[in-house]
């Protein structure tokens, strides 16, 4: 994303950072369990897993409560051409915790197979990044709509913790 939308104006909001962190962990994730597949002592990968997925579980909800809050009204208002893919974005929110919860609840059982862990991990990991495509372009689509500076301050200002 570029860092301005017009001549020395600053983005209203860059959605990237949160975003970034989520897909590392989701990331750091995938591998600790793949450590599991390569012989490592299970007991120990799903161990480490259940803390980095909780790790994870809190920073999710927190920016998903952030989004909820500040992001998704901002975007339905000034966006309402958009209001579809918005209200599927808050949904997805949903989806996210479920695949979080099953990814836990296989971790909890430690006959569980890594294969079946390693493929909720996967489709987690798939529907964020769509997720964070479409807000992208939403966020981007936003900052090339709204051109009155003052308007732009205080969506900035509105939208800061996102």
């Amino acid at each position: 994303m570029c860092n301005e939308a017009g001549p020395k104006q600053q983005i209203i909001v860059n959605v990237d950072h949160d975003h970034e962190d989520l897909k590392e962990l989701l990331s750091d994730l995938a591998a600790l369990i793949k450590g599991g597949d390569d012989g490592l002592d299970h007991e120990s990968v799903f161990g480490e897993a259940r803390q980095l997925l909780k790790y994870f579980g809190n920073d999710m909800q927190a920016h998903f409560e952030r989004e909820e809050r500040d992001l998704f009204p901002v975007l339905s208002k000034e966006l309402t051409g958009r209001s579809r893919e918005i209200h599927e974005l808050s949904k997805a929110h949903l989806l996210f915790t479920e695949l979080v919860g099953k990814i836990n609840t296989t971790l909890e059982d430690m006959a569980a197979s890594l294969r079946t862990c390693q493929d909720v991990l996967k489709r987690l990991d798939e529907a964020f990044s769509r997720h964070s495509e479409v807000e992208k372009d939403l966020a981007e689509t936003l900052n090339e709509t709204v051109v009155d500076p003052q308007k732009r301050e205080a969506l900035r200002e509105r939208l800061k913790s996102v």
